[in-house]
């Protein structure tokens, strides 16, 4: 049996051209799922549309969702693609300090780039704390927080764009971007932005719709 229609979620900065003059032609890229290796194993998908939030503005409302041109087999369960997992529901909030986890293959502090998914464990940070702390960067309602207080650690990194956040085994946001204060050691990112998921599912939902009504 066959999922009939599957959409991945990004960051909109990827796709928009304003991560290193990215392309937005789905026909340059493919989607590896069902393995946690970057170039080996699992199922390789076309991506046949890309859809980018109309509010999206350089970090804000900064959200996509990726169309695939074939369906997934069940083969590939809720725990191996983020894609499928359950997301928070609108208005759902994670509370402060809660453990969060966070996947990518971005840059590692030994400066080298994984070929298997990594996975960190950070902490939620308060709304407030987080606006202090990314001064002068602009946190929205749409944002969420979360950080690692140890000094050899940090949460998402150069390459991780977009990456989940994950509370509960349900997605709740996805990597936006991180800050470092001059005087603090390169790796060290104490609290990082995240867009907020809850914040979108309407928005998501009705793309969904849209999107399956012309599969």
């Amino acid at each position: 049996m066959l999922v009939p229609v599957i959409l991945l979620f990004l960051q909109a900065q990827y796709w928009h051209g304003e991560a290193g003059g990215i392309s937005r032609n789905p026909a340059h890229y493919k989607i590896r799922v069902g393995s946690n290796s970057i170039h080996e194993g699992g199922w390789l998908h076309d991506v046949k549309k890309i859809v980018i939030h109309p509010r999206y503005h350089v970090l804000t409302f900064n959200i996509a969702l990726v169309k695939t041109a074939s369906v997934f087999s069940q083969e590939v369960t809720p725990v191996i693609i983020v894609g499928v997992i359950p997301m928070m529901e609108q208005g759902e909030e994670v509370p402060d300090g809660a453990n969060v986890q966070v996947t990518g293959w971005g840059l590692t502090q030994e400066q080298t780039w994984p070929k298997v998914l990594q996975m960190i464990e950070v902490q939620t940070v308060n709304w407030q704390t987080c606006v202090y702390e990314l001064d002068p960067f602009v946190i929205t309602k749409e944002m969420m927080c979360a950080g690692v207080a140890e000094p050899d650690k940090t949460g998402f990194y150069e390459g991780d764009w977009g990456v989940p956040l994950v509370y509960n085994g349900k997605l709740a946001g996805l990597s936006n971007y991180f800050y470092r204060r001059r005087g603090v050691q390169k790796f060290f990112y104490p609290t990082q932005s995240y867009t907020k998921v809850s914040a979108f599912r309407n928005w998501i939902a009705e793309t969904i719709q849209n999107m399956t009504s012309h599969f």
